[in-house]
């Protein structure tokens, strides 16, 4: 099963689960298969998503990468480099690699000179001279963030902020308002209704997912300005989004209450990268190429170089942020999901990482997938069958989003 926004769901989708309004009616039963007049049902009643079983038979089946022999192959040959890690025989790993090759396949079509050989190890990589808290301690005062920004931190501890005064804080700040509003308008949210103001926004998504967004847009903002060494950054949030989008589907399938900290925590899970590209960009820049020259998942060849990988720096930086506990858990331990005191969301953004990867959605810098735990994958009691699904639902979004962060003309 899987849970699918209003905008996702077509006729012919069988419910996993009873259907309820936001006011607690019941509009269907598990077992219904949805058709016209009862989507038009859900509109009325302002359903946002639905639990639906997965697709099966001919539905499922994945479009072909393409008719061109050799661009398969050649993406069969890559989908064997990327997946190293992990082991081939596992039902899901076997399900990421269909998408990536099928992927990989049409990127070859459209062009031919995508694939890309390994470059040349660097002699070595310059030191860094200092630990990762030196290196906090220059971000935080190479760039600040915002006043309204820990204004909405200290509202989402507190248990005596109220809808009205998350709003009031978040109004201050025009640009941060104005893409809340975008965000919660798209069809990732899928409301029927337009949100045109603040209160109702706090009102339909939540006083505490609403300033865990606030948080996420005010971070991504921040990081506008890094130098663009051997990574795009581009292709970078692209990936960051992705991985965002993915968790907060794998977070509504499971039932975590908190599903927007989980898109935050996914949305800033790789920004100790952009740390060490700002402030040592030399450095970064030794470690991604030697990285790419051995094919090793980049946040190893960090802790090799460094002592330490980009998700504890991040982790480090949120702590100085004074952030929310399990979002420093989240994103400091995405690759290692196992440490965190409660693992499961930290186990979601783990599987939507490599998700995000498998589906090609952008690119972190890595050239090879992390292993996937799968302790973290048997947490979330999802069926390989719906990567394929969450392939087809996930571009959308994540196109929806892009245009949220990045547009502000539109």
């Amino acid at each position: 099963m899987v849970v699918v926004s209003l905008d996702q769901l077509r006729p012919g989708m069988v419910l996993a689960a009873d259907l309820f309004s936001p006011q607690g009616r019941r509009l269907a039963q598990k077992g219904e298969r949805l058709d016209e007049r009862r989507l038009r049902v859900c509109k009325v009643w302002g359903v946002t998503e639905a639990m639906v079983e997965e697709p099966s038979g001919e539905d499922a089946s994945l479009e072909a990468g393409g008719s061109d022999p050799d661009a398969l192959a050649q993406a069969e040959q890559a989908a064997n480099v990327f997946f190293s890690l992990s082991d081939p025989g596992l039902d899901v790993v076997q399900e990421l690699r269909k998408v990536y090759v099928s992927r990989y396949a049409k990127r070859l079509e459209r062009d031919p000179d995508a694939a890309q050989s390994p470059p040349q190890s660097p002699a070595s990589i310059p030191p860094l001279g200092c630990d990762a808290e030196a290196i906090i301690r220059q971000e935080l005062t190479l760039a600040s963030l915002p006043d309204v920004f820990y204004r909405v931190v200290e509202a989402l501890k507190s248990p005596r902020s109220s809808a009205s005064y998350v709003a009031e804080v978040i109004g201050q700040d025009m640009s941060l308002s104005a893409k809340l509003l975008k965000m919660v308008n798209s069809p990732f949210y899928g409301f029927p209704n337009r949100i045109d103001t603040l209160p109702r926004a706090v009102a339909i998504v939540g006083a505490n997912q609403l300033t865990n967004l606030a948080m996420g847009i005010s971070v991504i903002t921040l990081f506008q300005d890094v130098p663009a060494v051997l990574l795009d950054m581009r292709l970078f949030w692209r990936h960051s989004i992705g991985c965002g989008a993915l968790a907060r589907l794998l977070a509504r399938n499971i039932g975590i209450d908190d599903a927007e900290r989980v898109f935050v925590s996914g949305l800033l899970h790789d920004v100790g990268r952009l740390v060490m590209l700002r402030n040592f960009p030399g450095q970064a820049a030794a470690v991604l190429t030697k990285s790419h020259a051995d094919l090793e998942p980049l946040y190893k060849t960090e802790r090799t170089a460094w002592g330490f990988n980009h998700g504890t720096l991040a982790g480090q930086l949120l702590k100085a942020w004074r952030l929310p506990q399990q979002l420093l858990q989240n994103v400091g331990l995405h690759h290692a999901p196992g440490r965190a005191d409660d693992p499961r969301e930290t186990s979601i953004l783990h599987v939507a990482d490599i998700m995000a990867h498998a589906m090609m959605l952008g690119s972190s810098g890595t050239p090879v997938a992390p292993k996937l735990d799968m302790q973290a994958w048997r947490r979330l009691n999802v069926s390989p069958r719906a990567v394929e699904h969450l392939s087809r639902v996930v571009d959308g979004y994540v196109e929806d989003l892009e245009r949220v962060f990045f547009h502000d003309d539109d």
